[in-house]
């Protein structure tokens, strides 16, 4: 048990230096600073920027992790962009899609999956996996109801563009009814996880 207390402190401790993080996380690595030598050495070594002692936790030491997701995260929202742009010619067209835009897709949904989960920990970015994953439902129920109703204007349709580029891939094998139906569905998933990370990185979870 505090073999893995000691993980979730080194992985606040950033946070909790920058005093970026939430009170209750803060409280959380003050009590286990109390009584963990190990963990006080390492923010003695932070606080100084000395070299770090070495760490003993399991994945290697805390820096190197970190730079291991801040990499994941930037690749994710580089990967994401990219796809965004490669499928938008196809979905102005609104015709099926090629494989190649099913591929562009299907990259898409995992690079966005990696970001959300790889954000986790910190709050700006899981606000921004949150706002994303609202607009893209939002946007995803809109073509629904344009599609079963054909109301909405010409507002339907304009929300309804965020969540059918990314997903225009799905085009393949459905039409645009379903492609919606799934984009709500995805997005809801995304949107839920994202929502409770934020609520425990706003201390209104444990940790």
């Amino acid at each position: 048990m505090k073999h893995k207390e000691c993980q979730i402190v080194q992985d606040l401790l950033p946070l909790y230096l920058d005093g970026v993080c939430s009170p209750a996380s803060a409280a959380l690595v003050e009590e286990h600073l109390s009584a963990c030598e190990e963990c006080r050495v390492l923010r003695e070594a932070m606080e100084q920027k000395e070299p770090l002692p070495d760490a003993k936790w399991e994945g290697g030491d805390l820096l190197r992790s970190l730079r291991r997701r801040i990499f994941a995260v930037f690749a994710a929202l580089t990967v994401m962009v990219g796809c965004f742009c490669l499928n938008a010619g196809g979905a102005w067209e609104g015709g099926p899609a090629e494989g190649g835009h099913l591929a562009v897709t299907l990259a898409y949904l995992l690079f966005w999956g990696l970001f959300t989960v790889q954000a986790r920990r910190y709050r700006p970015l899981t606000a921004i996996a949150f706002w994303v994953s609202l607009i893209t439902f939002i946007s995803a129920a809109a073509g629904v109801w344009w599609r079963l109703t054909e109301t909405g204007g010409f507002l339907a349709p304009l929300l309804a563009a965020f969540s059918a580029v990314p997903f225009y891939g799905l085009r393949w094998a459905m039409d645009w009814t379903a492609v919606y139906a799934a984009a709500a569905v995805i997005s809801l998933a995304w949107l839920l996880y994202a929502g409770r990370q934020r609520r425990k990185l706003l201390g209104e979870e444990p940790i």
